[in-house]
């Protein structure tokens, strides 16, 4: 099985002997088929590899925010509004037997906002104490930590 050839010209600077100037020189190489697509396909990957890696980039770095937003949320739940001592949610061990239990309730990140901003029943609304960050923080735990 012969190989297929085809002609590519590339320039080069040749140096002459005793002489300081360079000269521009074509020169005709000629080249295996197999050699141009080995070497297409070479680009290819490293194209590709760094569109992983800039997508990769991006996606660890959504996902450090979301760790940083999920720390936030439970450092509210558990601390600063103490959500667990009325609420019942696994993943903060929390047994609070006064407000509904947000495992089997299941509400929306848009319902658990305006909950907490605003109170429903004997909860009060949280708006005023809690930052905007902490409130979003919080709903955002929490619908997470009961969509898993």
């Amino acid at each position: 099985m012969g190989y297929n050839y085809i002609g590519h010209f590339f320039s080069i600077r040749l140096k002459i002997k005793n002489c300081k100037k360079y000269y521009l020189k074509s020169i005709l190489f000629i080249l295996p088929v197999d050699f141009i697509i080995f070497f297409e396909e070479y680009l290819k990957l490293t194209i590709m590899k760094k569109t992983i890696f800039i997508l990769l980039f991006f996606f660890l770095n959504k996902n450090s925010f979301a760790d940083d937003k999920l720390a936030l949320g439970l450092e509210v739940y558990n601390n600063k509004a103490m959500c667990g001592s009325c609420h019942v949610l696994q993943r903060a061990d929390s047994k609070g037997n006064i407000g509904p239990n947000l495992d089997k309730l299941k509400p929306s990140q848009d319902q658990i906002i305006y909950v907490v901003k605003n109170g429903i029943g004997v909860m009060q609304a949280w708006e005023g104490i809690l930052t905007k960050e902490e409130i979003e923080a919080v709903a955002y735990f929490v619908f997470n930590s009961i969509n898993e």
